[in-house]
């Protein structure tokens, strides 16, 4: 760890001890803290990690840290890609019961958490289990997953607000999105799902173009969302080009 760093964790530190939240701002060229994992290391409860303008292509693991991840000028100008990396963009969630987790104001996009990578669902985003996680104001675009190409939800709990997902492909179910998991729970409002698709070369078919609510799944609110040129195309029996709902609790 550099000078700089080391000085900057101290503070960091410090205003933990103080019972205040910090925010911890990232930046490649100029620091203080240089990758969203050396900012994760000094963060504290409720932290912000502020990631300036530009192109993030690092794994980003939020499992088990209660902060805040957001772009600083907006989703235009703050892309997280996985470049062609195994796996999410982003994985999130693993929280305890009681704690939050928010991520803002960015681009994610080119994951891939399909076969032969050892993550299989949500491409851009992966929720687990424990706490809540909220995304706003947030662009997934361009991912592929077996279920959920934009984002998978598996036994977590999400709030999706004012955000686009786009473009995102799915193998079997959720081109956009995908709820699954007794536990699992979303909330979806003022928000666009456009030419998602789920493309299955199976003969039991694909479901859910946008959004998909598996049968076992514990919820899912919908208010003020649009849904357009969401497609299925498969092999077999497609549901739901763009809301596909197995016996689940779904409230648009």
């Amino acid at each position: 760890m550099t000078p700089a760093i080391f000085s900057w964790v101290l503070l960091a530190l410090a205003i933990r001890d103080a019972g205040e939240p910090a925010v911890l701002v990232v930046d490649p060229v100029h620091g203080p803290f240089y990758s969203v994992a050396a900012a994760l290391d000094a963060a504290a409860l409720n932290d912000t990690i502020e990631l300036v303008p530009g192109s993030y292509t690092e794994a980003i693991d939020l499992r088990g840290y209660p902060v805040h991840l957001r772009g600083r000028d907006g989703a235009e100008s703050t892309i997280l890609s996985g470049a062609g990396r195994l796996g999410p963009v982003l994985l999130a969630g693993g929280l305890e019961a009681d704690a939050g987790q928010s991520i803002s104001s960015v681009t994610l996009t080119a994951g891939w958490a399909a076969r032969p990578s050892p993550l299989v669902a949500g491409g851009g985003i992966a929720v687990a289990s424990g706490g809540e996680v909220e995304v706003r104001e947030c662009v997934i675009h361009g991912c592929t997953a077996l279920s959920g190409g934009g984002i998978a939800v598996e036994n977590g709990r999400l709030q999706l607000l004012d955000s686009v997902v786009a473009a995102n492909a799915a193998v079997l179910a959720g081109g956009g999105l995908q709820v699954s998991g007794s536990e699992g729970w979303a909330e979806v409002r003022n928000c666009a799902f456009v030419a998602n698709r789920v493309r299955a070369p199976y003969v039991d078919g694909g479901s859910g173009g946008a959004l998909d609510f598996a049968e076992d799944a514990g919820g899912l609110v919908v208010a003020t969302t649009i849904a357009l040129h969401d497609i299925v195309l498969d092999a077999g029996p497609s549901q739901g080009g763009g809301t596909f709902s197995s016996n689940a609790d779904l409230r648009v």
